[in-house]
């Protein structure tokens, strides 16, 4: 499944009363799009809730499907959900190169340093 179908589909799952699109920039689309492919082959059927940057990280909030998977099925459906979470923070929101934690004032963004807009720094450098 090539990224902009993955994105659709996820976008089509989202359930009514969400904000029914993926809210985060085009560099991490990869990394979701991967994300829903291993998703899918655990639960055609799963349901998302939010997609979206927070705090620098994606936050991809997403249930299976009720009733239908094993206590295995739904560990192993959390566990890509937070492996997926913790690789964004060294993927470029923008590009989806290699990005570090960056912050401009009190926001935070997973970004490539060299393509970083104005006034964002490295976490932890002045």
């Amino acid at each position: 499944m090539d990224i902009e179908t993955a994105i659709r589909d996820i976008e089509s799952r989202i359930e009514k009363g969400f904000y029914s699109k993926v809210s985060c920039d085009t560099g991490w689309f990869g990394l979701i799009a991967e994300l829903h492919e291993k998703l899918v082959a655990i639960d055609p059927n799963y349901v998302v809730l939010q997609v979206k940057e927070k705090f620098g990280g994606l936050r991809f909030y997403a249930n299976p499907s009720y009733g239908e998977l094993s206590e295995a099925q739904c560990e192993e459906f959390y566990s890509l959900i937070r492996e997926a979470e913790d690789k964004s923070f060294t993927v470029c929101e923008m590009t989806g190169n290699s990005g570090v934690l960056m912050r401009n004032g009190y926001w935070l963004r997973t970004l490539d340093p060299e393509i970083a807009p104005e006034g964002f720094v490295i976490v932890g450098e002045s």
